[in-house]
């Protein structure tokens, strides 16, 4: 899928690798997103394979196996870490501390995605703190917050800001409006913040790299009550609406003809890459869940059977 960019910020990278002017260690400030998420790729794209990008014009050139390593996440000196549940464990940062002591594999510069810092457990925090204090030479970090409130201080002090708005101007009406009026039982039944924390975990559970760790936290959700899960439900029938209305149109879809379209960038790359055996399969668990809910089967093991299906059938 082509990279989109939607600020300056790679201007900004170019200019310091030309100059030999790169810090470190940098802070993403934003909403977390999956457009963040794939921003950031592109920013460690840029700065691994930024000569050879040069020289065919294209910064980053998304053809040499560099590009395609970080896009299919296997390259061994592109390094993600990001919750495993609700937090960012120190086990997580010493293994990134071990891996980092030696150079780079295949490239002359090895880069570090830390996704949602601001969910630094204490210790990890601490631990993550030596090393931006002597990061190796060879090495850059990029820390993705959402705020600089819930890190350490020091940890702020080490990195250069840059704040970040990929979002697309929202409609004027809310998503969370969109999903109460989809059924007028939830009225005055659940709060517009209950609705946008679902949404929440189902996106990060999406883009996760590694899904078990927001499984849970999504069962969470859906275990506060039948009214939680109907919200779940919804949402999952929006995204795939959503979905096959991309597969369906070969034009560019106004953003108004989607539901999500906070998460349009996830929503192609999903249209592109899930089969229809796939989509058909999530279509029948959704409408085997409305059965369930109606028998008074447990909204944990009801939205069990779709999140489990996506673990063992959505690629990433």
């Amino acid at each position: 899928m082509t990279p989109i960019y939607r600020n300056n910020n790679l201007d900004f990278f170019i200019k310091a690798l030309c100059d030999d002017r790169l810090a470190h260690s940098y802070l993403f400030l934003g909403q977390e997103s999956y457009e963040k998420k794939e921003h950031l790729k592109t920013i460690a794209k840029l700065i691994i394979c930024f000569k050879r990008g040069l020289e065919s014009h294209s910064i980053p050139c998304e053809k040499c196996s560099h590009c395609k390593k970080i896009n299919s996440s296997s390259h061994p000196d592109y390094i993600v870490v990001e919750p495993q549940g609700r937090f960012i464990k120190i086990e997580q940062i010493r293994q990134l501390q071990d891996y980092i002591k030696f150079p780079p594999l295949e490239a002359k510069r090895r880069v570090c995605i830390i996704y949602c810092a601001h969910q630094l457990h204490p210790g990890a925090a601490n631990a993550l703190l030596k090393t931006l204090e002597e990061p190796p030479g060879d090495t850059y970090f990029l820390l993705s917050a959402t705020s600089t409130g819930s890190l350490l201080p020091t940890i702020v002090s080490r990195c250069q800001i840059i704040r970040v708005n990929l979002d697309k101007p929202t409609s004027k009406i809310s998503f969370e409006h969109k999903v109460l009026a989809y059924d007028i039982s939830l009225k005055d039944k659940i709060s517009n913040e209950e609705v946008a924390l679902i949404a929440q975990k189902i996106f990060s559970f999406l883009t996760a790299n590694d899904k078990k760790f927001i499984y849970f936290d999504c069962i969470q959700e859906v275990s506060k009550g039948k009214d939680a899960l109907r919200v779940f439900l919804i949402i999952f029938k929006f995204i795939l609406r959503d979905i096959l209305i991309l597969r369906s149109l070969k034009t560019p879809v106004s953003d108004d003809l989607l539901k999500c379209n906070n998460h349009i960038s996830l929503l192609i790359k999903l249209a592109q890459t899930l089969n229809y055996d796939t989509l058909k399969g999530l279509e029948e668990r959704l409408k085997e869940s409305e059965l369930f809910l109606n028998r008074n089967v447990k909204s944990e093991m009801i939205a069990d059977r779709i999140l489990i299906f996506i673990i063992k059938n959505f690629q990433k």
